[in-house]
């Protein structure tokens, strides 16, 4: 078998005219073998049977983990892959996620912005299934608070969404943040937001005295924008807590009562990134 350069001299001689019994005669090589490399460049080249590689035994998972969360990225699934033996990197997940997803539409983009250590903190919610107490079952929602410039996570669990229990999630992340920003960003729930009409926001009466003892500012982001919750300071606190912890499906499945739900997510979803709070 012959290099690559010579294999190249071939061509080249070739190219400029050169009979196969020029070129053998001046590289010093067989015209048979000169013949050969013409007709096939990579004859000498060894092509290699790829095995399985080590994502492939967990394809199953991983789209079990996509049937729940169609959006999850690669760096929280491969959080759960590697609790199951996957020692490989973090490439190949992509690769293969990017071919299972399809090709995604092109982003919207969003002047990114940075807020100020206690500036902005964002009020969120979402639903969670339910959970089951004898032959009743109630709706469990999760609502949390993100401290902007830290990206620290507050979350309560909770069976309601009046005011009483926004209140009391927004006292509680107060109370773990060791004080109080100077914005706070919400959907427009109506714990909060009484009537919109465009820009014309009226607020709460009883919200805004909740508030006031704070100085804090209330901003409600416009009717689907979900840009002025992102700020460049990661994602909405929600999408975090379903993708990146267990306990969601963990307690649908077990049906454990609302306090157990709580510290099975401080558990499960760790104590360095969330806090989560027990009645």
């Amino acid at each position: 078998m012959i290099n690559k350069r010579t294999i190249f001299d071939i061509h080249k001689l070739c190219d400029m005219g050169m009979s196969e019994r020029e070129i053998a005669r001046t590289l010093n090589l067989a015209r048979p073998t000169v013949k050969k490399y013409l007709k096939d460049p990579d004859l000498g080249k060894i092509s290699k049977s790829p095995g399985p590689g080590k994502l492939e035994p967990y394809y199953d998972y991983i789209d079990e983990l996509l049937e729940g969360w169609p959006d999850a990225s690669a760096v929280v699934i491969k959080q759960r892959i590697d609790t199951k033996g996957y020692d490989g990197g973090l490439t190949v997940l992509r690769d293969y996620l990017r071919a299972k997803r399809g090709r995604k539409k092109q982003p919207k983009a969003y002047i990114r912005f940075e807020s100020e250590p206690g500036q902005q903190c964002q009020f969120d919610w979402g639903h969670f299934g339910s959970l089951v107490y004898g032959n009743t079952s109630r709706k469990l929602y999760c609502m949390t608070v993100l401290e902007c410039f830290s990206r620290m996570l507050y979350l309560e669990f909770t069976h309601s969404l009046n005011k009483e229990a926004a209140m009391r999630t927004l006292l509680n992340s107060f109370i773990f943040f060791g004080g109080t920003p100077t914005e706070l960003v919400h959907d427009n729930l109506t714990t909060a937001v009484i009537e919109r009409v465009g820009k014309i926001i009226r607020f709460n009466e009883d919200y805004l005295h909740f508030l006031r003892p704070f100085h804090i500012r209330p901003y409600a982001c416009g009717v689907g924008d979900a840009s002025a919750k992102a700020n460049g300071n990661g994602p909405r606190a929600n999408s975090v807590v379903t993708t990146n912890s267990s306990a969601t499906s963990y307690t649908l499945e077990t049906g454990n009562a609302l306090g157990e739900t709580q510290a099975i997510g401080f558990g499960l979803a760790g104590a360095d990134a969330f806090r989560v709070h027990t009645d």
